[in-house]
């Protein structure tokens, strides 16, 4: 077995050793600042501008735009969240269609029921007319006949102070029946 033994002098020893050592912190440097230009870049490309399409299309959806869809190629969880805000959109889409449709035929409704009510009171409006105009053939006394007629429409139209006025001979109106009775309104 042999030795081998190298001398050398303690100061040409740490220059070397100096100049090893920064060497490789150069190439640390060098790798790290790589490293982060490529980590830069791969966020920049894989990550960043993605979200930030979709937070766009977000924001058109927030303003009310529930047309606009979210890129949604790929695998990854951006793409996966796209789809899944796309569906979302997709639904309320729907949703707002429904409500539309069901406003229209609430509207449709309405009317309807406005006709309804109307035609009620046309209805009731008509059958007084016939009953006050049977009443006319029936009888051929004035006060018997007002009498009727103030009963009628106090009855059917619900009205709660009604009078009869008619010309007298001077052609000034004249109270003949009206109700309540007893209030002193004739004459």
């Amino acid at each position: 077995m042999g030795v081998l033994q190298v001398r050398m002098g303690e100061p040409a020893l740490t220059r070397q050793l100096q100049t090893v050592f920064q060497d490789a912190l150069g190439a640390m440097v060098l790798f790290v600042g790589i490293l982060g230009l490529v980590t830069w870049l791969s966020l920049r490309f894989v990550l960043t501008a993605p979200l930030k399409r979709l937070s766009e299309a977000m924001g058109r959806a927030a303003d009310g735009d529930l047309l606009v869809r979210a890129e949604a190629r790929g695998t990854d969880e951006i793409s996966r969240l796209g789809a899944a805000f796309n569906q979302m959109l997709a639904r309320l889409t729907s949703m707002k269609v429904e409500e539309i449709d069901t406003h229209r035929d609430l509207q449709l409704v309405k009317e309807k029921l406005a006709l309804k009510d109307e035609l009620e009171e046309r209805l009731t409006e008509l059958s007084l007319l016939f009953d006050v105009s049977r009443s006319l053939n029936t009888t051929l006394e004035l006060d018997e006949l007002l009498s009727r007629i103030t009963r009628m429409v106090v009855e059917r139209l619900h009205i709660p102070d009604f009078s009869i006025m008619l010309l007298n001979e001077e052609g000034l109106l004249e109270v003949k029946h009206a109700w309540p009775r007893g209030r002193g309104l004739e004459g």
